[in-house]
């Protein structure tokens, strides 16, 4: 009966929660009390002093004698097979399950020297007695197959283990109470719950040979760069893709071109150079009244979309739920999904963007791990207000989220819009991660200058995976933009602001004149804008067949609408960008007017 359970846990058959299976829970258990016993050790052995002390039920034989003892672990083989059953729903059952079953493992081992030989239970006696080779062969498999387990996840194990202190602390002053939860984490750092790896896992054992990842077939080119390379193949005015080809700040230009010809052309520490991290951390605090410690709580990161990508390693695990509010930026829904965590999106009211409280609320499940705002936003170029903000972050406090925070638009503001970080939030300042960058405000979307704000508890992790994927950001772009943040204050970003406003202008007029619903955006320099009452001209298809037709009529891109939503809407929406150079903005808006 064990065994066939066991069976089924380690071959994923019962998939109602996969990442209980005795597989995993074996390995957790192996691990915590072989691979890292040195950590805990006088934990270890104030629990279970008999695993350092012999041999592990010697203690039984005088007392039941040998064929005693194999039935007293034949029982306890029962008793560990319904726990480990129970773990399906309940893992610290299942834990205790897999613990007993190594323990039994190794009584098996303890007994089988002083068994008379050809001694064995008999078939009629109890099931899962372990008293004989066959059943200690079986043990030897799965115990086996837990290792192979654990090769695949020891790595990522002792980095969380090495990198942060919330997870190992050296000293306990109670053991009763350090050991259940250096049980509750090892467990939550190791369980997969991802029927997509048990696909994998299962097509591996088949030997299906070369191919790509189970995530592989799902991911393709983004809308957006898409609809650019149309663009360019046609000679049409690009208006998709944010490239932001404005002109770039003489200071910035001319202080990067400096950088390298002064020899700043080799890796900096995987935080950025000092001088960047304190401009940024200066900027900061004289723009948005929060105070940031430059060698603690900033990292220079490969644009804000690196920085999202290496905050999103460092936080969430598989299977852990992330809130976006739709419509939504593409990449944070693409990053999150390549890490097999799941998105899930909280509607926006259409047209004014305004956020429903209650909608978030209904949102989150106790898998729920954070909330991801951008503000201004892409697409929309909705600017949270402080009342939707302040409401959010009651909710992050209640159900203890972390709030991720895009802001690499703060500093296009139309209007009465203003700019409010949630980490300059009364309560929000450890739960806050801000992402944002100068590939926008300085127009060197090519540069790749981003960085993440966050409290020093979560800035090592953060800082490592971003090594891990991207080293460091170019090192002489960094001096470009540290002189341009030094050097250019508020009136460059007010300058800033005010010349994007009158190029939003010129495109919602364009817009209205072509036949279309522009929805005018407080912030950022995207519009989006509705197509209906066009399907003589543009055809009643997808958004991305609209986007097409346009190109071809017109020669000017947009991005179908679709691609800031769930699947089914934002099908009569296109996404217009008017962060371009005025000559071609005009040449832009002229084409769209004849479109009727």
């Amino acid at each position: 009966m064990n065994f066939f359970i066991k069976a089924l846990a380690g071959s994923g058959l019962l998939k109602k929660n996969l990442d209980y299976s005795m597989m995993r829970a074996s390995m957790v258990v192996i691990f915590l009390f072989f691979g890292y016993q040195k950590w805990f050790n006088y934990e270890a052995q104030t629990l279970i002093p008999f695993i350092s002390n012999g041999p592990l039920l010697s203690w039984m034989y005088p007392v039941f004698g040998i064929k005693g003892a194999t039935y007293f672990l034949g029982v306890a083989e029962w008793l560990f097979g319904a726990l480990l059953f129970a773990g399906f729903w309940n893992k610290k059952l299942g834990i205790l399950g897999a613990l007993g079953s190594v323990v039994s493992f190794i009584g098996t081992l303890t007994i089988i020297p002083f068994m008379p030989d050809g001694w064995a239970p008999s078939a009629g006696g109890f099931p899962a007695m372990q008293g004989n080779v066959a059943f200690l062969a079986k043990d030897l498999v799965l115990l086996a197959a837990s290792f192979y387990l654990l090769k695949q996840d020891v790595a990522r194990a002792s980095l969380l283990a090495e990198k942060s202190d919330r997870f190992w602390p050296d000293k306990h002053p109670d053991p009763s109470k350090a050991y259940p939860r250096l049980i509750d984490v090892r467990w939550k750092h190791f369980r997969v719950g991802m029927e997509g790896k048990a696909m994998v896992q299962s097509e591996v054992a088949k030997g299906r040979g070369l191919g790509l990842s189970e995530l592989a077939p799902r991911v393709v080119q983004s809308e957006i760069r898409a609809m650019t390379m149309e663009s360019d193949r046609v000679g049409g005015v690009n208006l998709a893709q944010g490239v932001c080809d404005t002109e770039v700040p003489a200071v910035v230009a001319e202080a990067a071109i400096a950088a390298i010809h002064d020899g700043h052309n080799i890796y900096t520490r995987l935080d950025g150079i000092a001088r960047l991290r304190r401009a940024i951390a200066e900027k900061t605090e004289r723009m948005q009244g929060l105070v940031v410690d430059p060698d603690r709580e900033v990292v220079v990161a490969s644009g804000a979309t690196g920085a999202f990508h290496a905050v999103a390693m460092a936080l969430f695990d598989p299977g852990d739920e992330v809130l976006l509010f739709e419509p939504f930026y593409g990449y944070h829904v693409g990053t999150l999904r390549s890490l097999r965590a799941v998105p899930v999106a909280v509607e926006l009211e259409m047209g004014t963007w305004a956020l429903d409280l209650e909608r978030v609320r209904a949102a989150i499940t106790p898998k729920t791990r954070a909330m991801v705002v951008n503000t201004p936003s892409n697409p929309a170029g909705k600017v949270f207000t402080r009342e939707e903000l302040e409401g959010l972050a009651e909710i992050a406090r209640e159900r203890d989220l972390f709030i991720l925070t895009d802001e690499i638009y703060e500093h296009f503001l139309y209007g009465d819009a203003k700019h409010i970080s949630p980490a300059a939030l009364d309560g929000m300042r450890e739960r806050t991660i801000v992402m944002s960058g100068y590939s926008k405000t300085f127009s060197v979307t090519g540069w790749r200058i981003g960085y993440v704000i966050a409290d020093a508890k979560w800035i090592g992790a953060i800082g490592y995976f971003h090594d891990l994927l991207y080293v460091c950001a170019p090192t002489p772009f960094q001096h470009g933009v540290a002189t341009g943040i030094e050097k250019l204050g508020r009136t460059f970003y007010a300058g800033l602001a005010m010349d994007h406003e009158t190029k939003r202008e010129m495109l919602v007029a364009a817009l209205r004149d072509a036949g279309m619903t522009p929805y005018v955006p407080d912030g950022s320099y995207y519009i989006l804008a509705s197509t209906a009452g066009l399907e003589h001209v543009l055809g009643d298809g997808t958004a991305a067949q609209r986007s097409r037709t346009l190109l071809a009529k017109t020669g000017v891109a947009a991005v179908a609408g679709s691609a800031f939503f769930r699947a089914g809407k934002g099908e009569d929406l296109l996404r217009f960008c008017f962060a371009k150079k005025d000559e071609d903005l005009a040449d832009a808006c002229q084409r769209l007017r004849e479109l009727r």
